[in-house]
C-alpha cells in the first residue's frame, strides 16, 4: 500500500541539500524534491514503484481472473430411451457456464442408470378383476446419476427420479389406521 505523501509525516532527512541549490532557484522546488527524496530513502516510494511495475509486467506476461458462476440447469429425462446420456450445460473458455444448446463450449454430460425395481406382490391381472375407485401415483426409480467431463468422473449420486418410475395405485375407500 503506497503512503499519500500528503497525510506522510516528515522525519528530519540526516543530510544537508540546502548547499546543492543556489538562491535562484524557488523555494517550493527545493521543498518538493526534499519531500521526494525523503520519502524514496523511507521505503514509501519503492512501494509505489514497485505496484508501477507489477502493473507494467501483466501487460507482458498477462494475468487470471477468476469468477464464481452459480446457474441452474434442468434435465428431464425420458423414459422409455435405452441410453439416458444428456448435454446437461457446457463449459466455455471466455464465457464459462453457457446451456447445452450454446456450441461455444465443451460438453459436461449427465448420466442416468436406473436401478431394478421390487417385483409387486399383486399381479396386474389381480388388479384388474377388482372393481374399486382407485388414486393413481408414480413410485419413483433410484437411479445412480453420473456427471462427467468427457472421461473424468465429476460427481456421483443416487437420486430418485420421478420420469423413470412405475405408476401404481391405491384404492380410494381403504381408511389408514
Amino acid at each position: 500500500m503506497c503512503v499519500n505523501p500528503l497525510t506522510f509525516r516528515l522525519s528530519p532527512f540526516p543530510f544537508n541539500f540546502s548547499p546543492l541549490f543556489t538562491a535562484s532557484n524557488k523555494p517550493g522546488v527545493v521543498k518538493n524534491l526534499l519531500v521526494i527524496l525523503q520519502l524514496f530513502a523511507s521505503g514509501v516510494g519503492t512501494c509505489c514503484a514497485t505496484r508501477l511495475e507489477e502493473e507494467y509486467m501483466t501487460l507482458f506476461i498477462g494475468y487470471s481472473d477468476f469468477q464464481n458462476q452459480k446457474m441452474r440447469f434442468e434435465v428431464v429425462p425420458e423414459a422409455g430411451l435405452e441410453s439416458q446420456m444428456y448435454v446437461a450445460f457446457r463449459l466455455s473458455d471466455t464465457a464459462g457456464l453457457v446451456p447445452a444448446d450454446n456450441l461455444s463450449g465443451k460438453p459436461i454430460v449427465m448420466e442416468i442408470q436406473a436401478q431394478a425395481f421390487a417385483e409387486p406382490s399383486v399381479t396386474a391381472e389381480q388388479l384388474k378383476n377388482k372393481k374399486e375407485v382407485e388414486a393413481y401415483y408414480r413410485i419413483p426409480a433410484v437411479c445412480v446419476v453420473k456427471i462427467m467431463n468427457g472421461t473424468d468422473l465429476l460427481l456421483q449420486s443416487r437420486m430418485p427420479i420421478y420420469q423413470l418410475g412405475k405408476e401404481s395405485s391405491l384404492p380410494v375407500n381403504v381408511i389408514l389406521k
